[in-house]
């Protein structure tokens, strides 16, 4: 039962990723918007209530995001060179989130506020936030 929940929020994500893909904004800015803390150039805009500071990102276009606080978020992040899921789950992990389940899986990982399931799908890094 815990394969199948797995794999339903690893092909729950790949559909939403595919579905926010086909209305992507193709513009891509220099810089980050409105103070924007972490390093990715953004194709598309986190929503605004994404927890920037609590949530560290890879380098990369964010090319779809959707979510809010109720429900929690969904990113994911085309990345720059070097970056992948290794690096994603490191930034976490120097900003205190805890691994609880690696691969074959997405990986899991918990902080004081916020759970995040990390997914990389054909080289896209996805991005699932909760609040504990």
């Amino acid at each position: 039962m815990r394969t199948t929940s797995r794999l339903g929020s690893t092909g729950a994500a790949a559909l939403l990723l595919g579905g926010l893909l086909t209305g992507c904004a193709t513009t891509l800015t220099a810089t980050g918007n409105g103070g924007f803390p972490v390093e990715a150039t953004r194709a598309t805009a986190l929503p605004a209530d994404f927890p920037r500071t609590r949530v560290p990102l890879i380098s990369g276009t964010v090319i779809a995001a959707t979510g809010d606080a109720a429900q929690g978020w969904t990113v994911a992040i085309a990345p720059a060179r070097g970056q992948g899921l290794a690096e994603a789950t490191n930034r976490l992990a120097a900003a205190g989130y805890l691994t609880r389940a690696l691969r074959p899986g997405p990986a899991l990982l918990t902080g004081p506020e916020y759970e995040v399931r990390l997914t990389s799908l054909a080289g896209t890094i996805v991005y699932v936030v909760r609040r504990t």
